[in-house]
């Protein structure tokens, strides 16, 4: 067995049906994972996929005791994760505009509604989501800018959040969207 890939929850992970009522298989699981990460200071994108997926909203609600296991060891691990996280991320919102295959797929298909749960999950992993989203809301598309600034205005506005303060420049991309050609999006950012 070599690398975080082929940690033994791996697969695992992506089918469990956690009982809610069971605390004990919860914590174990919880700590397996995170042993993995933790044991090779390190993540795979694939491994990181199969966890982000576990985080989209719809199998949040598919399997929420796996979704908590998921968020748990997301907030442990920020700091090792960070690099193939923010990997992912960019090429995702701002790469060539690949297709993407696989689980990779499913999370490109729903990015804004994964990145609201990342922040809901652990603030700190937007320190390498912002730059992507950054340059999105820059771009000639009106529809990712407008997906960018719907997304933006929850985030910015969640109760406790401080990334105006810790990311300033940002926060200015964001309020620079006031000036906005489009209207819609302007109204956005007041809304």
């Amino acid at each position: 067995v070599s690398g975080p890939t082929h940690c033994p929850i791996n697969l695992c992970a992506v089918s469990c049906n956690i009982d809610a009522s069971d605390i004990l298989v919860f914590t174990s699981a919880c700590e397996i994972l995170q042993s993995c990460i933790e044991e090779y200071n390190n993540i795979s994108p694939e491994l990181l996929e199969i966890m982000l997926v576990a985080i989209l909203p719809a199998q949040k609600v598919e399997n929420p005791m796996l979704y908590r296991v998921i968020a748990t060891v997301l907030q442990t691990v920020s700091p090792i994760i960070m690099g193939t996280l923010t990997s992912i991320m960019s090429s995702i919102l701002i790469g060539p505009g690949n297709r993407f295959q696989g689980k990779l797929s499913e999370i490109a298909d729903d990015v804004y509604a994964l990145i609201y749960e990342l922040h809901l999950i652990s603030p700190t992993l937007m320190q390498g989501i912002l730059p992507s989203l950054a340059a999105q809301l820059r771009c000639e598309d009106d529809a990712t800018r407008s997906k960018v600034v719907q997304l933006l205005s929850k985030v910015y506005l969640t109760e406790g959040a401080t990334y105006h303060d810790d990311f300033p420049q940002y926060f200015r991309d964001f309020i620079g969207r006031m000036n906005d050609a489009l209207p819609s999006i302007r109204n956005d950012l007041i809304d």
